[in-house]
């Protein structure tokens, strides 16, 4: 009795996960083409298939549907930052986060794009500074206000590079961005863009 009460829990376990996630999909294909203020339960419960008392059993409102979303996207698989980031350079910690962006770019470059959430750009900015910190403290930093600068240019840095690899029409070549990067930072801007133009003389 008890395996068939466990399999029965199992079945209801999943039916809601698809519900739940045919919501999400619908509330999605809506939130790319629209601002979140002009998107009603009705649109999304229709889309997906079902009615309001359902949308109801999983959130508060329109905006409780994209905060859930917001931190599941913020646990799995973007919780792996916490682990893989510290006492790794820049250039490391991009290719990270490069790897966990595409996992999730479907979300990721809307939420982050010029039309996306900001208060998920700063979500995701203080999942990402912790690890950062530890490695210039661990460098001999001690100002927390130079940290804090230094952090704040370095994550915005990174999620700007993210968005524009995984959005642009251009299709840049990833090696390339990694190596630019990796100049802009051990180098500055002034020495990166001679050693490029000089390059491209040379070509």
């Amino acid at each position: 009795m008890s395996s068939v009460g466990f399999e029965g829990s199992n079945m209801e376990t999943q039916c809601k996960s698809s519900t739940k996630q045919n919501l999400i999909d619908a509330f999605w294909s809506l939130y790319e083409k629209k601002d979140i203020s002009k998107i009603t339960v009705k649109e999304i419960t229709t889309m997906a298939g079902y009615n309001r008392s359902t949308f109801y059993e999983y959130y508060r409102d329109v905006y409780d549907l994209l905060d859930q979303l917001e931190e599941t996207l913020m646990e799995s698989p973007m919780s792996e930052i916490e682990n893989n980031f510290e006492g790794t350079g820049f250039e490391s910690k991009l290719r990270i986060f490069s790897e966990l962006f595409e996992k999730k770019k479907k979300y990721l470059s809307v939420l982050l794009g010029d039309n996306g959430d900001p208060a998920f750009h700063r979500k995701l900015k203080n999942k990402i500074k912790p690890g950062l910190k530890q490695t210039l403290k661990e460098e001999g930093l001690k100002d927390e206000t130079i940290i804090d600068v230094i952090l704040e240019y370095q994550v915005s840095a990174m999620l700007g590079i993210m968005v524009y690899m995984h959005t642009s029409d251009k299709k840049p070549n990833l090696n390339e961005v990694f190596e630019i990067t990796y100049d802009l930072c051990n180098y500055g801007i002034k020495q990166t863009v001679e050693k490029l133009v000089q390059e491209e003389k040379n070509k």
